[in-house]
């Protein structure tokens, strides 16, 4: 009894202590959070609140905290726990959105202010719509030059809009009148110079957070020349406010706001409003897809919406701005230790003890230091993919790729003039217009990209001769077909058409979504009507990189069960297993293969591999058994005589299958010749059994038999041979 108390005590202080070891890597990657976005809160509360001029930056600043401590901690209790990380966001459709409510409202600041609340409100309705409704689907089918111009676009405003306070005029219509001095011209090189460093540190230490180094780089600058140089003007800071007579608007102003006889501006309210929830739901869809990256989590964007809606009805009450999650929060969050929300909470705590304890650190900000952060932010935020398009399209190589980088470049340009000479909403309102024209051209493509025999298509698996020349006796028995676009209404028809027309031998029929975005009600009906024809005609029907499984649920209740696989090599490799397996007695022996039935055995005279055979060791592997791994010495090699093995690789974007290999061929020996360390991992499939060839035995064998040696050597250069050749056909094929 002793014992088990002592046991029972043993184990609860170790999940106490990796408890509390847990619980500080999330309260430190909140704090490193919080670092990186304070200067990011203080910029975004500045400029969305800039329309009300300098004497309001204060409140501005204060604004943009106080959306990421509300609008966080709301957004964060709603969604799952994660270290998605939420700050205000889109603050210059807020800036434009707020300008135009003044100018609406005859310059009147309180109506505006509070139209502009209720404008929040609405947008964080639209998004609890959005998510409730799952219309996030239809959000993220934006073709991406649309996206990519319209982020472009405000990348540019943004940089606009900063421009003129790193020139020291108030406008840019003022850029002509003003009178440039030495003492004013200062704050240019300073603010250049600024931007520059955070872009080297980028470069060259991405760990360090720019934003951060940048603000405080600047802000000790700024104030160091304030007190030795007095005579040098880098311009004002962001001002005071009285926090102990500070309120922020309540619910009484905000019903206030919906009292208002604001006839002629509804039609602001509502684009200013969808505006703003559709461009957050494309950060939410962006940023949740760059966390299942970094952490391969599954997060559906529904639940992650709503909760942003609810934020987002909270958080102007509270005096705070619109808010979505953020990428690179998200990412910076994950790289300091954050994995669950208690990550998110503590940098939320992290930002309310700055404002409490520290409110003149914010308050004596420089405004020339958070221009130069939103320039570079401006920077950043234009899309890389269009640079690289812009490239392409005048510089292209290939007539075929040049012109198609030119059609999606003027998409992109088309969108993103709209909104740097209109307004945001002007681009918004563009881009979705060009979504649907590109939405409908796209739904004029064949539904049918490509439709293959497996004479042409065939798994990567590593074969034997004899399972090659099995297969090849059946291969008119596969049709594979790689679909494209949108599965609808108007070109499900067709696919059914094109399996209609198959020839009488094919068995399989794999559909490869690999390239489709969407399947709507009408095309799964479809899928489901031609599961039902298949069936009856004996065929079977294998789906690969199928993303909802469940539109399809009656089209997988097969008699063998449903067939859906990750992707289509691995829909072909079970395809060819099936014909192995299903064949009479005499060739059910390629399934198991004797040292003499392998590509080894057959290329090597019978008397010599008898010799051969002393020196060889038999083993055997179970299921998940690591063969090798990279970097070891590549000191043997195998001859598979059952069961097969993969070889994985480790890649930036994570681990990665090559290959496979099966029964009656040889593994490992690349590196058994040229004698360098293994470059992948070698991991068996299922129980392998093969006979392993030691450098060590090969040395005997050169020694005492050389004419063995040099058999040994044919055999493998003829293999390597034949497995060229076939990934030479493979790469013809995939641009065929």
């Amino acid at each position: 009894m002793v014992v088990e108390q002592v046991g029972t005590q043993t184990d609860f202080a170790r999940r106490l202590s990796a408890g509390l070891g847990v619980l500080a890597q999330e309260l430190t990657a909140g704090l490193t959070t919080a670092g990186v976005a304070l200067p990011m809160c203080i910029s975004s509360g500045v400029l969305a609140l800039s329309p009300l001029g300098e004497d309001r930056v204060a409140e501005g600043a204060l604004a943009g905290v106080i959306a990421a401590i509300v609008g966080g901690i709301v957004a964060s209790v709603f969604q799952r726990s994660s270290f998605v990380t939420t700050m205000p966001s889109n603050s210059l459709i807020q800036a434009s959105l707020l300008g135009s409510l003044l100018v609406a409202l005859d310059g009147n600041t309180t109506q505006a202010l509070l139209a502009f609340v209720g404008c929040v409100m609405l947008a964080g309705l639209w998004m609890i719509f959005i998510g409730a409704t799952g219309l996030a689907r239809i959000v993220k089918l934006a073709p991406h030059p649309v996206v990519a111009g319209f982020i472009s676009g405000v990348g540019i405003l943004i940089i606009k809009s900063q421009t003129p306070v790193l020139l020291a005029v108030s406008s840019w219509s003022g850029v002509a009148a003003a009178d440039f001095s030495l003492a004013t011209l200062t704050r240019l090189p300073f603010g250049l110079a600024l931007i520059a460093t955070m872009v080297v540190i980028t470069r060259h230490a991405p760990r360090i957070p720019a934003l951060l180094a940048g603000l405080l780089i600047g802000y000790l600058i700024y104030h160091a020349a304030r007190l030795w140089a007095p005579g040098i003007e880098l311009g004002p800071v962001v001002g005071t406010i009285d926090l102990g007579g500070w309120a922020p608007i309540g619910l009484h102003d905000a019903a206030i706001a919906l009292r208002l006889g604001f006839g002629d501006i509804w039609w602001t309210l509502i684009a200013g409003s969808l505006t703003l929830a559709i461009v957050g739901t494309l950060d939410t869809v962006f940023t949740l897809r760059t966390a299942r990256n970094l952490a391969d989590i599954q997060i559906g964007p529904d639940r992650a919406l709503v909760g942003l809606g609810i934020a987002n009805l909270v958080s102007p009450i509270m005096g705070g701005l619109f808010v979505s999650t953020s990428a690179s929060l998200t990412a910076a969050n994950h790289r300091a230790g954050g994995r669950t929300r208690a990550s998110t909470f503590a940098s939320r705590a992290v930002l309310l003890a700055a404002i409490l304890a520290f409110p003149g650190l914010i308050f004596s900000m420089p405004l020339v230091v958070l221009a130069a952060i939103l320039v570079f932010v401006g920077i950043n935020t234009i899309d890389r993919w269009a640079l690289r398009t812009a490239r392409q399209a005048l510089f292209g190589k290939d007539a075929t790729g040049r012109i198609q980088a030119q059609r999606n470049i003027g998409v992109v340009a088309t969108v993103a003039l709209a909104t740097v000479l209109g307004q945001p909403v002007v681009g918004a309102v563009v881009g979705v217009a060009l979504a649907c024209i590109v939405f409908m051209i796209e739904m004029n493509r064949p539904v049918v990209r490509r439709k293959e025999i497996v004479g042409k298509t065939r798994s990567r698996r590593i074969r034997s001769t004899a399972q090659n020349e099995l297969l090849a006796a059946h291969e008119r028995e596969l049709a594979v077909f790689e679909l494209q676009g949108v599965l609808f209404f108007g070109n499900a028809d067709e696919l059914a058409e094109e399996i209609e027309r198959l020839p009488i031998a094919v068995r399989v029929i794999i559909l490869d979504f690999r390239a489709l975005s969407d399947i709507d009600a009408s095309g799964a009906l479809t899928l489901q009507q031609i599961a039902a024809r298949c069936a009856r005609r004996g065929q079977r029907l294998f789906f690969s990189d199928l993303k909802d499984a469940q539109v399809l649920e009656e089209c997988t209740s097969q008699p063998n069960g449903p067939n859906i696989y990750p992707d289509l090599e691995t829909a072909l490799e079970r395809f060819e297993e099936e014909i192995v397996q299903r064949t009479d007695s005499a060739a059910r022996s390629v399934i198991e293969v004797p040292l003499e039935r392998t590509d080894f055995g057959m290329t090597t005279q019978p008397e010599d591999l008898k010799v051969l055979m002393s020196y060889l060791d038999h083993v055997e592997f179970p299921k998940g058994a690591v063969l090798c791994r990279a970097g070891d010495p590549a000191d043997r090699l195998w001859m598979l005589t059952r069961g097969c093995i993969s070889v994985w690789v480790i890649t930036p974007g994570g681990r990665r299958r090559l290959a496979s290999i099966g029964a009656g061929c040889t593994v490992g020996e690349m590196g058994f010749l040229t004698e360098r360390p293994r470059s992948t991992d070698v991991i068996a499939d299922e129980d392998v059994v093969a006979y392993k060839l030691t450098s060590s035995a090969f040395n005997k064998i050169t020694k005492a038999r050389p004419h063995i040696a040099q058999a040994v050597l044919r055999s493998i250069a003829r293999q390597l041979s034949d497995r060229l050749r076939n990934a030479t056909e493979d790469l013809r094929m995939s641009y065929m």
